[in-house]
């Protein structure tokens, strides 16, 4: 019983130290706090990235230091966020770094994790967090037990896209009534020969003005979901 208790006050404790965990504005002391907190984390995978992202740390620009600390220090100020959240930030950087992303890119890797910060609530930010970690790392965009994607090739960027208006859906002209039908016609296709019907049998009327298919008109494609959040954009 005592064991039980003494298991409980310890990860209470180690959770507190990550939540109330604070970064200094000096590279060199921010360094050394996130080696704290890593080693606090008594988990090997954040040990290994704190031993790979101190070695790199030294060779960001200073514009990047000071982002990263600042992203930090946002982040810390939620009390939200456990050491494996500040594994994520710190491990896509360190992808980033290692497969020689541009420093434009990087750069607005950080922008659009700051707006994302504001932004984003609940385990959005955890998710965002982990897919763009998991994406540099490993180029999945989406990984589990049950189906993956990966992208292979081409280029991306990283956006963010505002909600600022619905999305827009061409209206097709409403259909008249205009045209009347001739009761003397009504029934004149009754003369046509068997040959003739074999003739065009499985065929589909087309519109003469457009070529368009008869049955596609009138329809409306619906509405497609509003994008609103951080995004990857990949070219070809």
């Amino acid at each position: 019983m005592l064991k039980n208790i003494f298991l409980v006050v310890a990860f209470f404790c180690a959770f507190q130290s990550i939540g109330q965990v604070k970064f200094s504005s000096d590279p060199a002391k921010f360094i050394t706090e996130v080696n704290t907190m890593f080693n606090a984390s008594n988990s090997a995978p954040l040990k290994a990235l704190n031993t790979e992202f101190a070695a790199a740390w030294t060779g960001m620009d200073g514009n990047q230091q000071k982002k990263l600390i600042e992203l930090s220090q946002k982040m810390a100020k939620t009390k939200k966020f456990k050491a494996s959240n500040y594994g994520d930030l710190f491990g896509a950087v360190l992808a980033a770094k290692t497969k020689n992303v541009p420093a434009q890119k990087v750069d607005s890797l950080l922008i659009i994790t700051d707006l994302s910060l504001d932004k984003l609530v609940g385990k959005q930010i955890f998710g965002y967090l982990t897919t763009v970690r998991l994406f540099l790392e490993s180029d999945y965009v989406y990984k589990s037990s049950y189906n993956s994607l990966k992208v292979s090739g081409g280029s991306f960027s990283f956006q963010y896209k505002s909600a600022d208006q619905a999305p827009v859906v061409n209206e097709l002209p409403a259909a008249t009534d205009t045209a009347k039908v001739d009761p003397a016609g009504a029934f004149s296709d009754w003369d046509i020969s068997a040959a003739k019907v074999d003739e065009n049998w499985g065929s589909l009327p087309a519109d003469p003005a457009n070529g368009q298919n008869t049955l596609d008109v009138g329809y409306t494609p619906p509405p497609q979901p509003v994008i609103d959040g951080p995004i990857i954009s990949f070219q070809n």
